[in-house]
């Protein structure tokens, strides 16, 4: 079984928040791949579906940010799972909005959820990092993440967020590179529609689908 694991905070409070990217991810991969209805069971949120025959578990933990590690370690006992079936989903502060990266293991980087995780089940499991980009002033993290996203930068992100749940079943199978090419691939086309329509909201945010084309991965 593979554990695909959204980080975020509970409730409609925190609903937009730059640290609830995780979250919106998984919510619209259970809807555009027809999971079955979300339910609480291990201190979270988690909704089933087969993806090729491969069961899927899809997780967002309501232990709040903080103490992600000890819903994902409640479900990991149960299923008698290990880091090898973990995705992570989450925000990062060192990307650009909407840039996304694909990794195994590492450090935290300052991000608690992933510390609570990296404590309570290991550092070696797969992680989505989508940007967010960080504050002119670091005193401000703490607040800028619980901050909604611009409207600019809600467009970037909501069609990142797209592109993931589009290529989901390749990144359920740990295919890296061809994940990374395909959105590579997309980004392009969407790029290049916007410079050919007078939207003008699409005419604002073209700017930062360059920026993604040019450094999406590196």
């Amino acid at each position: 079984m593979q554990v695909i694991v959204g980080l975020g905070n509970p409730g409609k409070k925190y609903d937009r928040n730059r640290h609830n990217v995780g979250f919106k991810a998984i919510d619209l991969i259970a809807k555009k791949n027809n999971f079955g209805p979300w339910r609480r069971k291990f201190q979270s949120k988690i909704s089933e579906g087969l993806i090729k025959s491969n069961k899927i578990l899809l997780v967002k933990p309501e232990t709040y940010m903080n103490n992600s590690g000890f819903a994902i370690k409640e479900l990991f006992l149960f299923f008698k799972l290990n880091s090898d079936d973990l995705v992570v989903v989450h925000d990062d502060l060192d990307l650009k909005v909407g840039k996304i990266k694909v990794k195994v293991g590492g450090g935290h980087g300052g991000h608690n959820g992933l510390r609570s995780i990296d404590q309570q089940i290991s550092t070696e499991y797969l992680r989505l990092r989508i940007g967010i980009d960080r504050p002119v002033n670091n005193s401000q993290i703490a607040n800028y993440v619980l901050s909604n996203f611009s409207e600019k930068d809600k467009y970037t992100i909501d069609n990142v967020i797209n592109l993931i749940t589009e290529d989901f079943e390749i990144l359920a199978n740990k295919d890296i590179k061809k994940f990374i090419n395909s959105i590579n691939q997309k980004l392009g086309k969407v790029a290049i529609k916007s410079e050919s329509t007078n939207n003008k909201l699409q005419a604002k945010v073209l700017p930062s689908f360059k920026d993604l084309l040019n450094s999406i991965i590196k």
